[in-house]
């Protein structure tokens, strides 16, 4: 997928992995194709280039030490800002090149997760309320690696038309797949400072299943907020209370994704998690085998190049346009 152009995407915030997984120890990610070492120290979190400028060797093999992250190979030694502070094979009088400094990237925790932004980000960290409301119960409930596009999970995860058919008996029903209403539908920018930060909209739907979220012959209320470039919080009302799932993701390349699901809800507590997070599951298991089939596996924005339907692919098609927007062609 070399053709691809990531470089629109290069300025957001992107989850690395939860706080609790990243140590003293180096941790390598990949994230739209840069290699990206993230280590914590007494300093906090920080996120380095993946190399070595001696020898190409990889940082994170290394060592964390005093702040800094030590290579493996000769234990050149760079600090949080990229700068190579320490050669142990110099003399005393030799001074440290000027060139021998990496890349340094932005670095910060929010809701459990450790976030990295490849340049100076356009929006702040998607946000997700729940997490710090004490009447909700947050948690977990799993990582998903996905041979697919970001975009495509993405796009598949705000749709409802497949709903019926990818999910049936669970939040449709195939033979009567129903039509799609129009959605109440509206751009809600974290303030004016952050144009095309991403979208809310919102719909009723009534699913097969209740066993999670409803009663027989309720129809539920969804909102559903899309953050920039890749990050979607869902929130499901019922009268006896909300359950939000957020979905921080990470574009590995143009055909990898990783991508964590938390689950947050305000009724229910006596009920374990496995009962919320197994049903969550199946449905991910389903959109798996279509998203990952899908061609081509990196999201087209141009939109002559698929076919639309201007109702039931609404959501999408504000979705592709947003895209195009900050300048991407494929997600």
């Amino acid at each position: 997928m070399s053709e691809v152009d990531l470089s629109p995407l290069r300025p957001y915030w992107y989850p690395v992995g939860p706080s609790s997984e990243i140590g003293a120890e180096p941790a390598a990610v990949t994230i739209l194709d840069e290699q990206v070492v993230v280590y914590r120290s007494p300093g906090g979190v920080h996120a380095l280039q993946d190399l070595c400028l001696h020898r190409g060797s990889r940082l994170s093999l290394g060592t964390v030490r005093d702040n800094c992250i030590v290579c493996p190979h000769r234990g050149w030694t760079y600090g949080p800002d990229g700068r190579c502070v320490h050669i142990p094979s110099l003399r005393a009088t030799q001074a440290v090149p000027a060139e021998a400094s990496v890349r340094s990237y932005r670095a910060c925790e929010e809701f459990g997760m450790v976030w990295v932004a490849l340049e100076e980000p356009r929006l702040p960290v998607p946000e997700f309320p729940e997490h710090e409301d004490p009447e909700y119960h947050v948690f977990l409930a799993a990582r998903w690696d996905w041979t697919a596009s970001a975009g495509r999970l993405v796009e598949n995860s705000l749709d409802i038309g497949h709903l019926p058919w990818v999910h049936g008996g669970m939040l449709g029903d195939r033979d009567n797949p129903g039509t799609i209403e129009p959605y109440n539908f509206s751009d809600q920018p974290y303030s004016s400072d952050h144009p095309n930060a991403g979208f809310t909209f919102e719909w009723d739907w009534e699913e097969v299943d209740r066993s999670q979220y409803g009663r027989p012959g309720e129809r539920l209320h969804y909102k559903s907020r899309l953050y920039m470039p890749y990050t979607r919080r869902n929130t499901m009302y019922a009268p006896k209370g909300n359950l939000t799932l957020y979905q921080p993701t990470l574009p590995v390349s143009a055909d990898q994704v990783v991508f964590w699901y938390f689950m947050a809800r305000n009724h229910s507590l006596e009920v374990p998690d496995s009962h919320f997070g197994s049903f969550s599951a199946k449905l991910l298991a389903d959109d798996k085998i279509i998203v990952e089939n899908q061609r081509p596996r990196s999201l087209p924005v141009d939109l002559a190049e698929e076919v639309h339907l201007r109702a039931a692919d609404t959501v999408s098609l504000h979705y592709r346009r947003a895209l195009a927007a900050i300048g991407a062609r494929h997600a």
